[in-house]
């Protein structure tokens, strides 16, 4: 018999606490902007349909100094935001180009935002520039001679093909060792 008034009076404690929720001036609700229950049906929708698709890029590996980038979002119109080699996010439009780009290595992402909602997962691609003065194929493998006077190989390496001191395949170009700049 105890043991019922205790859990009753724990169920008109509840009911008290939730119908006092949202009240007043000092609910939690208030702290983080929230006027009523309203406003969080909208935050989960909202958030969970901007999605962004990089649909044009350079090829993997690349002897241009240049790249344009075609990008859309899953829920258009949207706004872009854009960032080139870890230099920071800045407004953007579909397409964008880079230009004056040097050889290595780069990578270009970009989110798409709607009614100031970002996406989480922004597109990425990096890809490959090499100035080449001449190019050479094998069977499976390619390899060229840089601007630099370096030599870079890419492709199967089960017989050492690549240069490179290993037998490990690679599908980015990899330094010959003893030619270098």
């Amino acid at each position: 018999m105890k043991q019922s008034k205790v859990f009753l009076f724990g169920i008109i404690v509840f009911i008290l606490v939730l119908a006092g929720c949202g009240q007043g001036q000092d609910s939690a609700s208030d702290e983080i902007g929230f006027d009523n229950d309203e406003d969080f049906g909208v935050i989960s929708s909202e958030q969970s349909t901007v999605n962004t698709k990089i649909k044009s890029k350079p090829a993997l590996f690349s002897n241009s100094t240049s790249a344009t980038f075609k990008f859309v979002c899953t829920s258009a119109p949207c706004s872009f935001k854009c960032n080139f080699d870890g230099a920071g996010w800045t407004k953007c439009k579909s397409p964008k180009t880079y230009t004056g780009l040097s050889e290595g290595t780069h990578t270009f992402k970009v989110k798409a935002g709607k009614n100031g909602v970002w996406d989480k997962s922004p597109a990425s691609y990096s890809w490959s520039i090499y100035l080449v003065s001449s190019i050479d194929a094998g069977g499976d493998h390619t390899c060229a001679l840089a601007s630099n006077g370096g030599v870079k190989c890419w492709g199967l390496n089960d017989r050492g093909q690549l240069g490179n001191g290993n037998n490990t395949d690679s599908n980015v170009p990899v330094d010959v060792v003893g030619f270098g700049p």
